[in-house]
């Protein structure tokens, strides 16, 4: 199973939950390294991105971001993206264009 590129200094971690921080050390990590802000992408939007964007918010507290052009759905769902993704921007965080978040990164450089 390819799980992506991994580059020295990121993070992995391994999970069986629809949301990223159930029985992961993601939640403690987070902390540990002083983050406020999550930027979420995935392969399943109305599932694991939307209870990840949730659990992060509601629960967390964290300010989140989830990148547009960098999540989607199988065919079978696809009906359920849109209406997804505007739940999240209207209650649990943004949606953007992943341009557009590197651009507020490079800002602060």
């Amino acid at each position: 199973m390819n799980r992506g590129t991994k580059e020295e200094g990121d993070k992995q971690v391994l999970k069986f939950h629809y949301n990223a921080f159930t029985e992961t050390p993601l939640k403690d990590y987070l902390m540990q390294n002083g983050t406020t802000t999550l930027v979420i992408t995935g392969a399943y939007t109305s599932r694991c991105v939307d209870a990840t964007a949730v659990v992060a918010s509601d629960v967390f507290g964290y300010d989140v971001f989830v990148a547009r052009d960098l999540v989607g759905v199988p065919r079978a769902f696809s009906a359920e993206q849109d209406p997804i993704l505007e739940r999240i921007d209207s209650i649990f965080g943004y949606v953007v264009n992943s341009q557009d978040i590197l651009n507020a990164w490079a800002s602060y450089k």
